[in-house]
């Protein structure tokens, strides 16, 4: 009855697309029966989507009772892994945990390396050296017009006839590259060469920090939330209900036929019923033929029967 956003995920599974990329999205919502707090876990698991080639696609996700689960993408398996070993972060709360209340003593030296205090600039070390200079062996390439200048008055252009010298002021030719400077013209600057006495701003050379303490790291402390992780599965809340997160920049995305089963042989018996003979039919018409966008199902297959909670199968395309 009081259905909405603010309701708590089991479950985020289904195709997240964004421009050419994309990815399957799986995130898992396991409660802390310490805190009692829900937390999210997402899979690192990459799968990636099928191409956007207006087909209909099929999403299935498998979670076993033994803790562990698979992605299958039209009905072939794209992913396999362990509640335990594949979801960041892991759905085993650590031991201990940093103290909040601990803080770096403003004597600790974490810098590795310092400079050399003994060291000093050698006195033939020129600072105001400029990194380029004149190269004082180049000259002017042979036909090179030192006195023409590179732009002339362009000697085809005639003046508007609608022209206005109290509206518009004097009218002026307008330039135009000099013909006589093929090779160039005005005058010529020598070429910038790195100069061989540049040596930059001098720095003392490093050495390692004597009072070094290595990188600070507070203090660990039980964990308060701490539990003993014995069956992951089993701490899925169960679902009753599903919802959509739909966000698309796009129009004619389809979906339908979402399934929730006890059975993965059974999910699949019903993708072929369903699916695979669209699919078939899509197949044998795409030769040639605009089919529209195709239609995204997606399906989850549980080994138990599920209750409690809500599935949120997410499409954000």
């Amino acid at each position: 009855e009081n259905f909405g956003n603010g309701t708590q995920s089991v479950v985020l599974f289904g195709p997240d697309r964004c421009g050419s990329k994309g990815r399957v999205a799986m995130l898992f919502f396991f409660q802390n029966p310490v805190s009692k707090q829900f937390e999210a876990s997402m899979g690192t698991k990459y799968v990636p989507l099928p191409p956007n080639d207006r087909l209909t696609h099929i999403f299935t996700l498998a979670v076993n009772k033994d803790s562990t689960y698979e992605i299958l993408v039209d009905q072939e398996t794209q992913a396999f892994g362990s509640l335990y070993q594949d979801l960041e972060p892991s759905v085993i709360p650590p031991e201990e945990i940093d103290d909040v209340s601990d803080v770096k003593p403003d004597t600790w030296v974490q810098q590795a390396r310092i400079h050399d205090p003994a060291a000093t600039k050698p006195e033939e070390w020129d600072e105001t050296a400029p990194e380029f200079i004149e190269d004082v062996e180049a000259s002017p390439p042979p036909g090179w017009l030192h006195d023409a200048p590179p732009h002339i008055p362009d000697s085809k252009a005639v003046k508007p006839r609608d022209w206005d010298d109290e509206t518009d002021g004097a009218w002026e030719t307008p330039l135009t590259p000099n013909p006589e400077c093929i090779v160039g013209c005005g005058p010529w600057k020598k070429p910038m060469v790195p100069n061989p006495a540049y040596k930059g701003q001098w720095m003392p050379r490093k050495i390692d920090n004597p009072d070094y303490r290595g990188e600070w790291k507070p203090r660990q402390v039980k964990n308060p939330n701490y539990f003993r992780e014995t069956n992951a599965y089993s701490r899925l809340h169960a679902v009753d209900g599903i919802g959509l997160d739909l966000w698309s920049e796009q129009a004619n995305v389809l979906f339908d036929n979402i399934i929730i089963a006890t059975s993965l042989d059974a999910a699949k018996a019903f993708a072929d019923r369903t699916w695979r003979v669209r699919r078939q039919v899509e197949d044998a018409q795409r030769a040639g033929r605009d089919l529209g966008e195709g239609v995204e199902e997606t399906t989850f297959a549980w080994r138990k029967l599920a209750m409690a909670a809500c599935l949120l199968v997410g499409v954000l395309i």
